[in-house]
């Protein structure tokens, strides 16, 4: 089965707006955190530990002077963890939030993760937009506009059926194109030029096929505007893992099984071009014998750049028998290393969930890929 893996990764560039900023995405300007990120927990808050990491979604409702107004999360998962730094969460301050320049209260997802190092017990913070860093998070950014009142620009159709690649492309098991597409407040392409690709006859191919395509423009509160984004496709031969379509964003997937490609819609380009993917994981393993209880077993696993997994941490307390099963089995995973923005190939960290799936079979999905894979 071949898929085209098909990342669209989306910049807005209007007048409208403005000039892009690091802290603003199709004008809404991220509250900024001013409270300090090494001393952000009151003392009279308990932070739990956890022998391996714990993450929590929380989502804060900062008011137009920066203030947490009010905190909310699920309160079925671990309550404790996040409940034990609620005092601290309603303490942290921030420079106000901005849409077209105007301040105003903002949804800000954000997520804890909970960890130890020795007796030392952590709870750090992963924000949409870190200004000490620069680092910025996709899903919390897309999360965060969503719940704002914003429409993600994006891919609604793709006419698949005119996709046909010839037997004479030259394929790798690693090809890739990078297109710049502009669209009108009405989702028309206004301009659409390549910019990178690693096969030029597949990226003739997916142009041609790209402008039959319906794509849709970003709005804020019903109001559209004119939006410029890139189109980044991903080529891979011989791959079997299952994949979906996702129309119309990335927060909202609609699970259309399809054989040949895959659709995600972001907002930016960063240097990360494609995730590792795996061969293999479409199926179950059996081992004669394993037993992992009725409960799936979290893993995070480090990916060397040749597809290889470098080492796995297990999240969940196993006897030394099973772990040695668990190993034997990830053995027969099968890997795409990851792939940067320049066309190499490299190292990538990521989880992969085991669950049960029939006596003595257990089944192993990559929760970096998509609700297909969590």
């Amino acid at each position: 089965m071949r898929i085209i893996y098909l990342y669209i990764l989306l910049t807005l560039a209007c007048s409208v707006i403005g000039a892009d900023k690091p802290d603003e995405f199709l004008g809404l300007q991220f509250p900024l955190l001013e409270t300090d990120r090494a001393d952000w927990i009151n003392q009279s808050d308990t932070v739990f530990g956890s022998m391996f990491p714990v993450a929590r979604d929380v989502r804060l409702y900062v008011s137009a002077e920066g203030q947490v107004d009010s905190v909310s999360y699920n309160t079925t998962i671990k309550p404790d963890f996040v409940r034990g730094l609620k005092n601290s969460l309603k303490a942290l301050q921030f420079a106000p939030g901005k849409v077209k320049g105007k301040k105003t209260a903002v949804t800000i997802p954000i997520r804890i993760t909970f960890s130890a190092e020795g007796v030392n017990r952590r709870a750090d913070l992963t924000l949409p937009y870190d200004a000490t860093t620069g680092a910025r998070d996709r899903r919390l950014i897309d999360m965060a506009l969503t719940e704002n009142g914003f429409v993600l620009p994006g891919l609604e159709y793709f006419p698949s059926y005119y996709l046909s690649v010839p037997k004479d492309s030259g394929r790798t098991e690693y090809d890739y194109a990078v297109f710049k597409v502009n669209v009108d407040s009405d989702g028309k392409v206004t301009d659409f030029v390549e910019q990178a690709t690693s096969n030029p006859k597949l990226s003739d191919l997916f142009s041609i096929s790209a402008r039959y395509a319906r794509y849709r423009t970003a709005s804020y509160k019903g109001e559209r505007f004119p939006s410029e984004f890139y189109l980044i496709t991903r080529f891979f031969d011989e791959q079997n893992y299952p994949t979906l379509a996702w129309p119309p964003d990335s927060t909202s997937p609609v699970e259309v099984p399809i054989d040949r490609y895959r659709l995600q819609s972001a907002l930016y380009l960063d240097s990360l071009l494609s995730p590792a993917y795996p061969k293999n994981l479409s199926g179950v393993f059996g081992f004669p014998g394993m037993n992992i209880g009725q409960d799936s077993i979290p893993a995070e696993i480090n990916i060397l750049a040749d597809g290889a997994i470098e080492w796995v941490i297990y999240g969940k307390h196993l006897t030394s028998e099973a772990k040695q099963n668990l190993n034997k089995i990830l053995k027969q995973v099968q890997l795409i290393p990851a792939m940067d923005s320049t066309g190499r190939a490299v190292p990538f960290r990521g989880n992969l969930l085991i669950s049960r799936s029939g006596s003595n079979k257990l089944r192993i999905t990559a929760d970096w890929l998509g609700p297909e894979e969590e």
